[in-house]
């Protein structure tokens, strides 16, 4: 969505600065460091002190679960306190990821619908699908934080009734209890 930012960071990792650039998919991550590509997310207005504690999530990963499939933990009670560490962090990446996806929802719906034909698909549902959900790798997550954009934010726009019709079959296709 912020492609001039995203290059300027990614000269941040000289050795796959190349092969980042050229990404087709966040599988091309699996290069950088993982406690190092938490620093990516300062692009959506993460500051040191949150990139540090999603970093340190790797660290509990690493102490609490081992690729042999062994888990080490004490007890119950320790597992559930390392859980709810790591959905603190999670909803925090998510709550500064919101603004760009809304972003990301705004840019889908005036291009698909800058004039009468100018959606790729003929069904709205495999626009959405294809061009919004599978072309930005959604997780539920995402889906939920989208669905919260603020439509009427478009309402001065031309075709405002053709982007409202495609994001009320968005939220249709993606009702809020399958995405919680």
């Amino acid at each position: 969505m912020r492609p001039r930012d995203f290059e300027n960071a990614s000269i941040f990792v000289p050795q796959k600065e190349r092969d980042i650039l050229r990404a087709t998919s966040p599988f091309t991550f699996s290069v950088v460091n993982e406690r190092s590509i938490f620093r990516f997310l300062k692009l959506i207005g993460c500051e040191d002190q949150h990139t540090g504690s999603f970093a340190k999530l790797v660290d509990v990963r690493n102490e609490l679960a081992h690729s042999n499939g062994l888990i080490n933990c004490r007890d119950q009670r320790s597992a559930d306190e390392r859980i709810n560490e790591v959905m603190r962090q999670v909803q925090a990446i998510q709550s500064h990821m919101t603004p760009l996806l809304h972003e990301c929802m705004k840019q889908f719906l005036v291009e698909s619908c800058a004039e009468a034909d100018s959606m790729q698909y003929d069904n709205p549902e495999d626009q959405i699908r294809e061009l919004l959900v599978h072309k930005h790798y959604f997780s539920l997550k995402d889906i939920e934080a989208c669905r919260s954009f603020e439509i009427q934010s478009l309402a001065a726009q031309p075709r405002f009734e053709a982007m409202q019709a495609l994001f009320d079959e968005f939220v249709s296709l993606y009702p809020a209890e399958t995405v919680d």
